[in-house]
């Protein structure tokens, strides 16, 4: 039982504290990753259409929704319609075909781009879709549903 007491206490000494590293030596901290040199950036990458597929309901009316499938988009904005919503194909687009529009703001913003070439802002936050008119004269908040 003597022997064993000595014995424990140099195994403790000899095999270092908590971040293994012996009495008197610095931790050693392993250096940043840096990317090789010349060699540029992971691009961001814009929302797809697989981003917004299911249906994005009004913060703010509960009857208006949008609701995207594959390539397909149905814009419900609420009661009193003369005819029920139906899925129109649409495309996401970095520019309007119709001219005219703003510089987008990074990968969170997309044109919706539907009918004859009707453009509006669609800006993906991370449970939030947020619709506008080029212009931003109104802007609508959707959560996914």
């Amino acid at each position: 039982m003597k022997a064993i007491i000595p014995m424990l206490t140099l195994l403790l000494l000899g095999c270092g504290g908590p971040d293994n590293t012996t009495a008197g030596e610095p931790a050693t901290v392993p250096a940043p990753r840096t990317p090789p040199e010349g060699s540029a950036p992971p691009a961001a990458v814009a929302f797809t259409t697989g981003d917004l597929r299911g249906t994005w309901k009004r913060t703010d009316y509960p009857y208006g929704t949008l609701e995207f499938r594959d390539e397909e988009v149905k814009i419900n904005v609420g009661e009193g319609m003369a005819a029920p919503p139906a899925f129109q194909p649409y495309r996401l687009a970095d520019e309007c075909p119709a001219g005219g529009a703003r510089t987008l703001a990074g990968t969170e913003q997309r044109y919706l781009v539907y009918g004859s070439d009707v453009c509006e802002v669609l800006t993906l936050g991370n449970d939030t879709l947020r619709q506008s008119d080029v212009g931003e004269s109104y802007v609508i908040t959707y959560v996914k549903q």
